[in-house]
């Protein structure tokens, strides 16, 4: 052994200290007798140190220090670069290859930066530093989004559990938390009462708890990429009085730990949540599910009159939709020909040219009428019909304007 514990201990005083010439006298203990794995720690903070002070001389020193230690002891791993001294952005990776000890570099960093401005420096120091090292770290990781609102941002840090020293700063609208590898959320959020977005996505989540529900304020809700228990989560988002805005299935080219048809019950929440659709009337979201996303049992839910007064909704793909719904009612679907015995009812409005056409049909015995009566069979669908009881009474036979076309051609 090169060095005694009580060396090894003197070293690790003298390579933290703020004298620069004690961390000097440090690395030249080092050169001296060596190098050992319980001084890695030691001789990178030497070596960032010596940079800071542009002490470039000594720093390639250490450089060649290291070196050697690095090829007798690590001879499976690629030539060395000096690249993994530097305390820069990828700081996790080389502290990781170097087996530094994270609460010792934490440590020190803070020592020697108690208020950095680097985010990379802040989100490590917050992810490994103390309680006491992470309380000051939390209003460095807060700011001011472009809309005014309080940001606080712990996404990406792949932090297994959710600090409850966060509660400190509770006065934000934005939280997001993506990018961990949380598997509960702890149940604090009755205290975020201002909270507008969150972003819980990239987490390995299987259910939300109690208290979030109480997120009245939430506007927006980013959750893809978890493992919810899909019942008692679609329950909960309902609650959400706010909620506008929703993304919680995964995207198409991402494995998924969801069933099918567990996918389509989240897919259908979202859907619902993003058109404003999420606190409408049963019959409202039934219309919406059948002729936006093509839903057979929310279709099944529907009568004749609730599709009649989808042809008045504002979205034009919901108006197509249930137009040709409509025209497919029950398997009632116009064959080609008109009988001769048929009362049609022409129903919204109608062309100039299809005023023709009906004239040209009443003179061969055809009955046309402008609303329904107990003897129509077929309707003709134009703009924006009135809905009539009737319409739920029999099987009419309905028709486009073009079908009066496609009749006339077949009779003269």
């Amino acid at each position: 052994m090169l060095y005694t514990s009580d060396e090894i201990s003197k070293i690790h005083m003298l390579a933290q200290h703020a004298d620069l010439n004690n961390v000097l006298l440090a690395f030249e203990l080092i050169n001296g007798r060596g190098m050992t794995n319980e001084l890695v720690d030691d001789i990178y903070w030497i070596y960032n140190r010596l940079i800071w002070a542009d002490e470039n001389q000594l720093a390639k020193k250490v450089i060649r220090l290291f070196k050697t230690y690095w090829t007798k002891q690590f001879s499976d791993f690629p030539e060395f670069n000096e690249h993994v001294l530097y305390l820069d952005a990828p700081i996790e990776a080389h502290a990781t290859l170097l087996n530094l000890d994270f609460q010792l570099l934490c440590q020190r960093i803070y020592a020697q930066f108690p208020t950095p401005n680097q985010d990379f420096i802040i989100r490590f120091l917050f992810k490994y530093g103390s309680p006491d090292i992470q309380k000051e770290m939390l209003p460095l990781l807060k700011s001011r989004e472009h809309t005014g609102r309080f940001l606080l941002n712990l996404g990406g840090l792949n932090l297994k559990s959710i600090p409850e020293i966060i509660l400190q700063e509770k006065q934000v609208q934005i939280l997001k938390i993506w990018g961990n590898d949380l598997k509960t959320l702890p149940d604090f959020w009755d205290h975020f009462r201002f909270l507008e977005v969150l972003n819980i996505a990239e987490n390995n989540l299987a259910e939300l708890p109690p208290s979030f529900t109480t997120l009245q304020r939430l506007q927006r809700l980013y959750a893809q990429n978890n493992q919810f228990n899909v019942s008692p989560l679609l329950q909960q988002i309902k609650q959400l009085g706010r909620l506008n805005y929703l993304t919680i299935t995964n995207p198409k080219d991402t494995l998924s730990n969801y069933t099918y048809a567990e996918h389509e019950l989240l897919k259908e929440i979202e859907e619902l949540v993003n058109h404003e659709k999420i606190h409408a009337s049963q019959k409202e979201q039934n219309i919406f599910l059948a002729l936006w996303m093509n839903k057979d049992t929310a279709l099944q839910q529907l009568s004749i009159i609730d599709l009649f007064e989808a042809l008045s909704n504002h979205n034009k793909l919901i108006q197509q939709r249930a137009k040709e719904k409509i025209l497919n009612w029950k398997g009632a679907v116009f064959k080609g020909q008109i009988p001769s015995n048929a009362s049609i009812a022409i129903l919204g409005f109608v062309s100039f040219a299809t005023r023709n056409r009906i004239t040209k049909l009443e003179r061969q015995g055809i009955k046309f009428t402008t609303e329904l009566t107990s003897n129509t069979t077929h309707i003709v669908l134009g703009d924006q019909p009135e809905v009539s009881q009737l319409l739920e009474e029999k099987p009419f036979v309905f028709m486009t304007e073009s079908d009066l076309d496609q009749d006339l051609i077949l009779r003269y």
